[in-house]
Formats: C-alpha cells, structure tokens, sequence
C-alpha cells in the first residue's frame, strides 16, 4: 500500500499531508532557530517546493522575515503544490528568481536557509541553475534546514554526482531513505530528524521495507552466558593469513575473535610469524604452514566451527597456494568461513577454474569498495552509485551473505538487506577490517549456533563492530587505531546482553 491510499486510510488528504510535513520543518526552525532574523526558503517545482512553501507560509505568519527563491517564480505548479503557493502568495509571501540569490543576500543578512529546492525524485547530475545556486549557498556558512533530503543526493543511493547541499538538520518524512544513511548521505543530511505525518504505521504494516537501519542495541541483542558453561561452549574459530612478514592482519583478527567471545582461537600463518603472534597473544594457537595443507593442517581447519580467511594472506604464492588448496580440497565447503582481504583478491582469480560451482551458502565475504569493485569486474564509481544494489549483485553471484564496507556498510543475502548505523570516521584506519571478520566470525560462534541464516548473525557483528568503534571515540575520533577497538569489544558486547 502507497503513501497515498494509507493516507486516505488515514482519512487525510495529499494537501493535507504537505501541510503537515510543513508543520514538521516549522517546529525544527522553532526549536532551534526561533531568533533567526531572516530565513531563506529555496522552493522547487515539485511537491519538495509545495511542503517549501507551507513552510514559508508558516514563518510568515510567526512575523519572521521570509523570502522564497524559486527557479520558476512566476510559474504556477501542478495539484497540492500550486495550493500550496497560492496560499503564501495570499498571505503576503514573496517569490524571487533563484538566480538573484546572490544579489540580494547582503540585503537580505539571512541566518537561515531551508532547501526544498529538489526532492525524493532527483537522480543524476544537477542542472546549470541548481549547481551555480547550490555552490553560492555552500559560500555563506549558514545553518541549513533539508525538508526530505538536501538537494543533489540521491534519496535512493546516498550518491552525490557532483555537488549537493551540506545540511545541518534534515526533517525526513513517512519512510527513511536509504541514501541519507549510506554513501555520500551521513556527510550532506546533518542531523536527522523524522515525522511519520500520521500514516507511518500504516505503511510499516502494508509494506516491506526495503533495508533495516541498525542504530540501536536492540537489535544486537546477544544472550546472557550460562554459569555452568566451558570454552568448548563457545566455540572454536581458525584464522587463516599472514603470508611471510605479514603478521600484523591475521593476528588482529584472531585477537578480535577473542574479544568477540570466542572460546578457542587457531591462527594457521606462515612459519616465520608463529613467534611473534604467540608473543602478542598467548592466548592464540599458532601453527605454521609453509603453503602446504599437510593432514594436521587439514585436521585443525575440519574441527573448526567458523573460519576466517584472507587477512594479510597475500597473492603472492604462499598465499595462492593456500587459497587454492582450501577452495580445491573443499575444505571451506561445510564450514561458516568469513573471506577478507586477499581472500577476495584470489576469489575473483580463481572464481572461474575452482569455485563458480561450489555451494557457497555459509561464506561471508566482506569487500570494500575496490574488492567490490573487483568481484563484478566494474569501476569503484559504479559500486558508488548504488551501494545496496552492487551489495546484492554479489550476493547473487557468489551465493553468499555480503558486508560492502564504508559509511553506513551494507549487509545483504541478496534478498534481505541492513545498513549498519553505528560506528563513525575514526574507524577509517588500517586493521579496521581485520577486526571486523573477527568479530563477525566471534559473534557468529559465540551467540548464533541455533541461528542457521548468517545474515542475522553477520548484522549484530557489523553493529557491534561500530558500537566498540563508537566507545572508542568517546576519548577522541580522529587516531583511533585498530587495536584499540579490538580492547573495546567486551563493553560493546556488554551493553547488548540482554
């Protein structure tokens, strides 16, 4: 069921509605700029521009200054919009072209701008007139209220093509958008602030929506430990990688399935870093392999409970040789196995000759967007144009549940899809995403053995992940390191047990 029939469900009207997404950008300006000493409204010729002009109207009648820019001010627009300008009109509203914002900015000294220049129906590049009045308005360093989303993202992919309005606040309407919260959107939408106008619920119960938005505890809710419990309860995780003088990733990894709740940790590395990852974690079981899965190798890996693959295993031949014998032998076939790193580098190599075949219903692959990119033999561009929908296309190719790292990561099967909500920039350092397919594979052994889809387990790994990230912040973003997070994991963890 659309907006429109919930609406009429609801007993109200489209204009009535606009009206009231009107209200819902109004009450933000009360609340946060009540002593603003002119506002700027930027009204486009859709329904974005009519809910611009219910809010201008509205200012008006609160004896705030207000003047309105439009691309078309003298022209009349279509159904609850025309309505809607009609009536500031009446109330003594002014509409100037966009084109003399710049002119009469110093005359006017606004404080305030609210853009409902461009709306939900936006995709690709900007007009001429739109960039040259987007790029003079990113100039006056005023406070920004979006009514929907700022104009130039795209409300359905969060990419920004070439320019886009910076927000402070963005009042989004009925359903959140997926591009505010992924991609570019985190960096143009501010503050995000939500009104479901009256019919949310009604649309939550007659649709189903396209992805799940991870932003609370909640919905990484882990069960509390048994006291009569052993470290055989909690699972046994080997981590594969570390090709020669490479031991920093895999040791990162196995140490953050530690802090994830594993009970037992292997690390099968190259023979020259056994040394050195079993002076940093005594706690790990390391084994070295010189490329060779002799029997004991073999042996170790079927015991397994969950896998890790990849970290620092390098495509060089310690490494190829590795992989090739895993996927060859069939090793990874019955086991849950997180492939990262030069896992996916080899993958998309040996994706043809050795695995297209293979059932690979228990991997988790986890690329950023330049192994993304390689997996489908495209661009980074084109992984950013759409990130839910390249998210997907893996899945579909390789059969497997998918996390595309970055801002707002996706996470898909290829049919349910969630966009993770916790974590933030300081995380954007090396060893990040080690840490994360520890932690994926920690969380899946520890809490979800009755759990047979990976795709929720892998969700409250990603969220987790961030909430540790999050805590690590609290004492500064900007120099967190790796290993600092991994030492957080156990409060993350904490703040979700029910």
């Amino acid at each position: 069921m659309g907006e429109i029939k919930c609406a009429e469900q609801q007993g109200i009207d489209m204009y009535q509605l606009m009206e009231a997404a009107g209200h819902a950008v109004f009450d933000c300006v009360l609340a946060k700029y009540s002593h603003a000493n002119h506002i700027i409204v930027l009204a486009g010729t859709g329904n974005n521009g009519g809910d611009a002009y219910v809010v201008a109207r509205l200012i008006n009648h609160s004896n705030m200054p207000v003047t309105v820019f439009s691309p078309k001010p003298q022209s009349k627009l279509r159904g609850d919009a025309e309505i809607a300008r009609q009536s500031f009109l009446s109330h003594g509203g002014t509409i100037v072209g966009l084109e003399k914002l710049p002119d009469l900015v110093d005359e006017l000294h606004p404080s305030l701008l609210i853009d409902g220049l461009l709306g939900t129906g936006f995709d690709g590049a900007l007009r001429d007139e739109y960039r040259v009045a987007l790029e003079f308005i990113s100039t006056l360093s005023l406070p920004i209220i979006a009514i929907d989303l700022p104009s130039g993202l795209n409300g359905d992919t969060g990419h920004v093509v070439d320019f886009a309005i910076k927000a402070t606040y963005t009042v989004t309407f009925v359903g959140l958008k997926v591009g505010l919260v992924t991609g570019d959107g985190p960096d143009y939408c501010g503050t995000l602030l939500f009104s479901g106008l009256g019919i949310e619920q009604c649309l939550n119960h007659s649709n189903i929506a396209t992805a799940t938005w991870l932003k609370s505890p909640i919905q990484a809710q882990l069960q509390k430990r048994k006291f009569n419990s052993h470290k055989g309860s909690f699972g046994h995780v080997v981590c594969i990688g570390g090709a020669v003088g490479m031991p920093g990733a895999i040791f990162m990894a196995a140490k953050s399935v530690l802090r994830s709740g594993a009970g037992k940790v292997t690390v099968i590395t190259h023979p020259q870093n056994v040394t050195l990852i079993n002076s940093l974690a005594p706690e790990l079981m390391v084994f070295g392999s010189d490329g060779e899965m002799d029997q004991s190798i073999k042996d170790r890996i079927s015991h397994a409970d969950i896998l890790v693959v990849g970290p620092s295993l390098s495509v060089a031949p310690w490494g190829e040789s590795v992989f090739t014998q895993l996927v060859a032998d069939d090793l990874l076939a019955h086991i849950p196995t997180i492939l990262d790193a030069d896992a996916l580098n080899l993958l998309c190599k040996y994706y043809d000759p050795l695995v297209k075949n293979k059932n690979l219903n228990k991997w988790v692959l986890t690329p950023h967007p330049l192994e993304a990119a390689r997996l489908l033999d495209i661009s980074v561009l084109d992984v950013s144009k759409n990130r839910v929908a390249i998210a997907r296309d893996i899945a579909h190719k390789f059969g497997a549940v998918v996390v595309l790292k970055g801002c707002g990561s996706i996470i898909t099967d290829g049919v349910n899809v969630a966009i993770n909500g916790s974590g933030n920039p300081g995380m954007a350092t090396a060893g990040m995403g080690d840490v994360l397919a520890g932690v994926i594979a920690g969380v899946m052994t520890n809490f979800d053995k009755n759990e047979t889809a990976l795709q929720k387990s892998t969700q409250k790994a990603v969220f987790l992940h961030g909430l540790a990230g999050d805590i690590t912040a609290k004492n500064g973003e900007i120099g967190i390191i790796s290993t600092d997070v991994i030492e957080l994991m156990p409060q993350a963890l904490d703040i979700c047990i029910k």
